[in-house]
């Protein structure tokens, strides 16, 4: 119990740092605090006596966000300690709260917000999302369908090669989006989809990433180019060619 009031203590001590104005002259005091909060909270997540709380899924999904938004803090050392922390929590939540994390990373995907948060959140869940869906080669394929599914994803990923020139290259929100739109429609020309658990993400992470695909800064449009085969080689099962036409609807009416 002492370890639980502990935890709630650093949140909501952590929580009154982020609320109130930050400056980039701020005291030296000031950024160690934060970082010793960040190494305090990360140490408690981590034990297995907080893991069997009533109330853990809510106290992870707390942290996660807060050590998310702390990757965009003006010093570079707090964004360090948080980056560090977040990796650490997700290592020890793959056995048994996996889930929660992928969750956590998609709303922060969805939210679209400040740069270095939104890249924190792309590349994690772009490596976590192979354990949303089953493998590609599945027990019954026939060497045909292996065949298949094998070209779908070399062609995918050639067409993701142009995307990240393009996206290097040009200055236009517009080509960068069709250009991405493009690569969604080559992965669905795939016929060997299975609409499983996957399908949840697929419907909301499309507009996500159409949107994204509008952003001007380079980094971002990076991350989402290095994301994007780990993303759909793990979902694009579970896409179709309507999907991705809905989505960019959805992406036109904002």
């Amino acid at each position: 119990m002492a370890t639980l009031e502990k935890l709630i203590k650093s949140l909501e001590n952590l929580k009154l740092l982020q609320l109130s104005p930050q400056f980039t002259d701020e005291s030296s005091a000031r950024r160690k605090e934060k970082m010793a909060l960040c190494v305090s909270i990360a140490d408690v997540m981590c034990s297995s006596g907080v893991k069997g709380t009533p109330n853990f899924s809510h106290l992870l999904s707390i942290t996660m966000e807060m050590f998310l938004q702390l990757c965009n803090d003006p010093h570079s050392d707090v964004r360090m300690i948080a980056d560090e922390s977040l990796n650490r929590i997700i290592r020890a939540m793959l056995d048994n709260n996996v889930v929660k994390i992928q969750v956590e990373l998609h709303k922060e995907i969805k939210k679209n917000g400040s740069a270095r948060t939104l890249r924190a959140a792309l590349w994690r869940f772009a490596e976590l999302c192979h354990m949303i869906s089953s493998p590609v080669y599945c027990e019954g394929d026939t060497l045909d369908h292996a065949v298949t599914k094998a070209g779908c994803i070399q062609k995918f990923i050639v067409s993701l090669c142009n995307v990240a020139t393009l996206c290097a290259g040009s200055s236009t929100m517009l080509q960068h989006s069709l250009a991405v739109h493009g690569c969604l429609l080559i992965w669905c020309s795939c016929p060997l989809h299975r609409p499983q658990k996957g399908k949840p993400y697929v419907l909301n992470l499309i507009p996500c990433i159409l949107h994204i695909a509008q952003r001007t800064e380079e980094p971002v449009l990076e991350t989402l180019a290095v994301a994007m085969p780990k993303i759909f080689a793990a979902l694009g099962n579970f896409t179709s060619d309507n999907d991705v036409k809905v989505g960019r609807t959805h992406t036109h009416t904002f």
